[in-house]
């Protein structure tokens, strides 16, 4: 399985540093729970503090020798988490690839939690617009799609992918949040499937009894299907149903 959400980039470190004090426990957790690799998103947000792209493939070169030198089956790329707010596609240039997933042009953004769904379709639009293609970091959680599932699908039919939170799925985020992610999973509607994990614990969870109610074997191999996809920048389309 493939973790296409995490929080484990440190923003705090040095960016000419050329080592970096990892704990290794979070990766070891991470294959212990059937993660086979894990894309590195920190969240971006220009009205915050957050890491630039070239820190954020720094650190993940170092990760991903770490986990080379304690032998752990793990492939790990860069990517980022971006509000989806006017500042921060504005760090995003014209048929340019920077913060996006493993240096594609499929960017990874999250809904503000005030957000409407007229205003977050003009911004997703925009960035297509500048030659991205959107991934919504888990929508299930959106106030907005809970009421309105059927949008999340119209938004779908127009090239707007998904990545569902496996704690979504597994009850860890809520019920409001697991019942519109059963029924994207039932429909086969799920894009990507992200664990957004900060620490060793978050993967000791979905590797638990929490982790039970997760995605069939025949999904997980889709969705890895089309992370290497990803990976290699080339298009795919995903099949739809017509109505919700």
């Amino acid at each position: 399985m493939i973790d296409f959400a995490t929080y484990l980039l440190n923003e705090d470190v040095d960016p000419k540093a050329t080592n970096l004090k990892l704990d290794l426990e979070i990766l070891r957790q991470a294959a212990a729970a059937g993660i086979t690799a894990l894309f590195l998103t920190p969240k971006i947000d220009p009205d915050k503090t957050g890491l630039d792209w070239q820190q954020i493939v720094h650190q993940t070169q170092l990760w991903q020798e770490a986990a080379q030198a304690a032998q752990l089956p793990l492939k790990i790329y860069p990517g980022a988490e971006l509000a989806l707010k006017h500042r921060c596609l504005e760090l995003l240039n014209y048929n340019q690839s920077d913060y996006g997933m493993a240096g594609s042009h499929c960017v990874l953004v999250r809904m503000e939690e005030d957000s409407h769904p007229t205003q977050d379709y003009a911004l997703l639009y925009e960035l297509m617009l500048k030659g991205y293609r959107p991934i919504l970091a888990a929508p299930e959680s959106s106030s907005w799609v809970q009421a309105q599932p059927g949008r999340l699908l119209e938004w779908m039919h127009c090239d707007i992918l998904i990545q569902v939170d496996l704690g979504s799925l597994s009850g860890l985020k809520g019920e409001k949040a697991r019942t519109i992610a059963a029924a994207l999973a039932k429909r086969k509607l799920i894009t990507f499937s992200g664990s957004h994990a900060a620490q060793a614990q978050d993967y000791r969870l979905l590797g638990s009894e929490a982790g039970t109610k997760l995605l069939e074997p025949e999904q997980a191999a889709v969705m890895e299907e089309r992370a290497e996809l990803v990976v290699a920048d080339q298009v795919f389309y995903q099949e739809l149903p017509h109505r919700w």
